[in-house]
């Protein structure tokens, strides 16, 4: 990717803007990433996580935001996100040292999570604020507490920080459990209804269960 942009092509979110400004070229690499071009990328990829910093409504709980992270991380570890290890490893280290950033439940327009994702990005940045530990405090703090580097974003790294579904992802897979737990709850409670109200069981004796073709029903009849 770097060395297609070496090659003067435009990139989405690298060479060129994203948007309405798909077409406006923002970084010219000439073909050499020398510290000048680095620089301009970098103030790219900042200007990029501020301008999609504007998620709304209460905070997300922090059980959210942890499996928002690892449904990111997850993703990124397929590779081709395009991003350096850095931000993999803040991913990582956010997860396993307590790092949560503080993100809004709403305001997220269009095809991904932007406005939201925008706050971990911002919480990379050493911006915001965090819970470290369960206690809520700055970013940069928390950053520095926990012996971890701000990130210095380039090339397409707040693109794919920006540009996913990771919210909504982990919202279904929060959703799902609750539902697996749920569902095997009202196992029991069917039967246990069924023998109160004194209703017939004969549909599920074996002798019906086994002429049926579904054999979930069968599993569900044994237990």
């Amino acid at each position: 990717m770097l060395n297609a942009a070496k090659d003067g092509q435009k990139i989405y979110g690298l060479t060129v803007g994203v948007g309405l400004n798909k077409d406006k070229n923002f970084v010219d690499a000439k073909g050499n990433l020398d510290p000048e071009v680095i620089k301009a990328s970098t103030d790219f990829n900042i200007g990029l996580i501020h301008a999609h910093c504007g998620g709304v409504g209460e905070d997300l709980p922090l059980q959210t935001v942890r499996a928002i992270l690892a449904t990111r991380l997850n993703n990124m570890l397929f590779a081709g996100a395009g991003v350096q290890e850095e931000v993999v490893h803040l991913y990582q280290e956010f997860l396993n040292q307590d790092i949560l950033p503080v993100m809004p439940s709403s305001g997220s327009m269009g095809e991904a999570d932007i406005t939201i994702l925008g706050h971990i990005g911002l919480a990379m940045l050493g911006e915001g604020k965090v819970y470290y530990k369960g206690v809520k405090m700055n970013a940069g703090e928390a950053l520095q507490k926990a012996g971890l580097k701000k990130l210095s974003p380039f090339g397409k790294d707040s693109l794919s920080i920006l540009s996913s579904n990771a919210y909504s992802a982990a919202l279904a897979n929060l959703a799902l459990e609750d539902f697996k737990q749920a569902f095997e709850v009202s196992k029991t409670v069917f039967a246990l209804s069924l023998e109160a109200l004194n209703g017939n069981v004969a549909p599920f004796l074996p002798e019906a269960t086994s002429l049926n073709l579904i054999q979930a029903l069968s599993q569900l009849q044994k237990r």
